[in-house]
């Protein structure tokens, strides 16, 4: 045993007792392949890094569009290493996960909206008005039931509001709105071929969306039940004016003559009875005959968009002159001093007679509620665009509760002493509208009043 250990350990010893050159010398036949093994390892392991990276800056990119797309910034992608794409599979995970549940709360979303926007579609549809939504290019993206129903529309979608509902008149309203921004209402009545009488009248409201940009909605009321009722009114107001206008100057007319024929009464010394009941008739009648020709001038008013004509331009000082001619003797009862400030070259688009209708009504009623010896001015001037007709007293005033109702038909502050028909304001303020402007009053009691007529100039 012990020899045959020493013959082991002996040639291990000369083995380690190589020289270096001799390792060399028997190395050299594999160094060229040896120097191509490592340069393959060393690509590599170079290419593996470049792919790591290259996997890295992939997920990266991935990461910071998840999390922009959910709203988180891109503050996440910082955990992910360059060359250690295994740290971003956490990451992108929970990435992934956030995703998917903001995709469920945007599904949720849609559905709610979807739900909502049926609601609403049903709620319009159940309306028993028109409704049409135009976008800036007056293209159709709603139109309600009533609405399709009305313009016989049985595919809008995409359409030009004027191919759809073939009304010039509602094409330049949505015009209108776009360009400025503001709302607006009209009367509108559809061509159709339709007997007369039975056309439909609708009021039609024009709003433009959030901004005029965005779009118009168009809302039509059917107010065609309105309309007759009110033409209704207007001709029985017009027919009782008329009837009773005949009768009422037969009352007044004969009851002048008896009064001014002295036979009738007989004797010198007869009693007066019957003068001073020949009186009341006559001084009632004058009274029946004012208001028949208010009434029937309120008519006239209302229905005299076609039977008066245009508006010519024409100075305002003449009328100014034969308004203050007319009533210049009620002025002379009261000793008032009427005075105009009107310039000569101040003109303006008016119906003449109207507009002398209306200063006579005004100074009228300056006179009857002013004292004795006061001043009534009349005045007109211009002013932002708009002519201004004012007609200013020192009278009794209106107190404030009466202000707002002063311009209402048959409306009188105090029957007891007014003494009118209770009409005239109301046909100042139809004067006031046709001239598309409006009247106003300033007033305080005890301080007097002060009228206003105000219309484009």
């Amino acid at each position: 045993m012990t020899g045959l250990r020493k013959r082991f350990f002996i040639p291990a010893f000369v083995g380690l007792g190589l020289s270096l050159a001799f390792v060399l010398a028997a190395l050299s036949p594999a160094r060229f392949p040896l120097w191509i093994a490592a340069f393959f390892i060393v690509a590599i392991l170079c290419m593996a890094l470049l792919f790591l990276r290259s996997l890295s800056l992939s997920l990266r990119r991935l990461l910071e569009s998840v999390s922009v797309a959910l709203g988180f910034g891109s503050n996440s992608v910082r955990e992910v290493s360059l060359f250690f794409p295994e740290t971003a599979l956490p990451v992108l995970e929970k990435a992934l996960w956030d995703m998917v549940g903001e995709l469920s709360r945007k599904s949720e979303e849609t559905e709610a909206a979807e739900a909502e926007g049926r609601q609403y579609l049903a709620i319009l549809n159940g309306m028993p008005d028109a409704v049409l939504a135009v976008d800036r290019n007056l293209v159709l993206h709603l139109a309600n039931r009533r609405a399709c129903s009305l313009f016989a529309l049985d595919e809008w979608r995409d359409s030009s509001l004027l191919k759809a509902t073939r009304s010039t008149v509602l094409e330049k309203l949505a015009q209108k709105v776009l360009a400025d921004g503001r709302s607006r209402e009209i009367e509108f009545k559809p061509r159709r071929a339709v007997p007369r009488g039975s056309e439909q009248v609708f009021r039609v409201f024009a709003v433009p969306l959030a901004t005029p940009d965005e779009g118009v909605v168009i809302i039509m009321e059917d107010i065609t039940r309105l309309s007759r009722l009110e033409q209704v009114r207007k001709d029985f107001v017009a027919n009782v004016s008329h009837e009773l206008r005949t009768p009422i100057q037969l009352v007044k007319g004969f009851s002048e003559t008896l009064l001014d024929d002295p036979a009738f009464y007989g004797a010198p010394d007869a009693p007066d009875h019957p003068k001073r009941f020949i009186e009341i008739i006559r001084r009632n009648a004058v009274t029946m005959e004012n208001l028949t020709n208010d009434l029937l001038a309120i008519a006239s008013l209302e229905n005299s968009d076609s039977s008066l004509g245009e508006k010519t331009r024409q100075p305002l000082s003449p009328l100014f002159d034969e308004a203050i001619l007319s009533v210049g003797p009620q002025a002379e009862k009261k000793e008032i001093k009427l005075s105009v400030d009107c310039p000569d070259g101040l003109e303006a688009n008016v119906h003449g007679s109207l507009i002398i209708q209306a200063l006579i009504n005004l100074l009228g009623n300056a006179i009857k509620f002013s004292p004795k010896k006061s001043r009534v001015q009349a005045a007109a001037f211009k002013e932002g665009g708009k002519v201004i007709l004012e007609v200013r007293d020192k009278g009794i005033g209106i107190p404030s509760e009466h202000i707002g109702r002063i311009f209402e038909r048959f409306y009188r502050v105090d029957r007891s002493r007014s003494g009118g028909t209770g009409l005239g304001l109301s046909i100042v303020r139809h004067i006031a509208r046709l001239h598309k402007g409006r009247a106003e009053v300033e007033s305080h009691a005890g301080e007097g009043s002060v009228f206003r007529i105000i219309f484009p100039g």
